[in-house]
């Protein structure tokens, strides 16, 4: 089961470079928008919809990162996000850059999210804070133990 831990990022541009530096390939940028559903704390429930296709993804919060309990292409989004907002009601729209990367077991997702901020994403069976940090450069980095959506 992939999981996810998540760091504030101050400067994407300086860490584009650093990714280079230490042997990350870039894989690709996508652009989309998120549509987040209201949920129970610690839950995520949100319709991606991207230049690469529409999904549905569940995610769960669990030991200071999230795991990914559920992501599945969806064909047609209008039938499933009426019925998500009938039953949950919208909790908040973002539009979100994702530049993908990958460096070890990891696939790095660097998130540039209008409104929000800039974020790393290290999406693994098993994300490190210590690799975070090797990979950010820095101790103590800004972890983000909420969904975006809270932010």
């Amino acid at each position: 089961m992939l999981r996810e831990l998540k760091a504030r990022i101050p400067d994407f541009s300086l860490l584009e470079l650093r990714l280079l530096k230490i042997g990350a390939r870039f894989e690709q940028e996508i652009e989309g928008v998120e549509t987040y559903f209201k949920q129970p704390e610690g839950q995520v429930l949100k319709i991606v919809e991207d230049n690469t296709g529409t999904y549905l993804l569940q995610l769960q919060a669990q030991d200071g990162g999230f795991v990914i309990l559920e992501e599945r292409s969806v064909s047609d989004p209008f039938p499933i996000s009426l019925q998500l907002t009938q039953e949950y009601g919208i909790r908040r729209i973002l539009k979100k850059r994702r530049r993908l990367y990958h460096f070890r077991q990891y696939t790095i997702d660097m998130s540039l999210i209008d409104d929000v901020g800039d974020f790393i994403i290290l999406v693994s069976e098993t994300p490190m804070e210590a690799d975070m940090e090797q990979i950010l450069g820095m101790s103590d980095p800004e972890y983000i133990r909420v969904p975006f959506s809270e932010l």
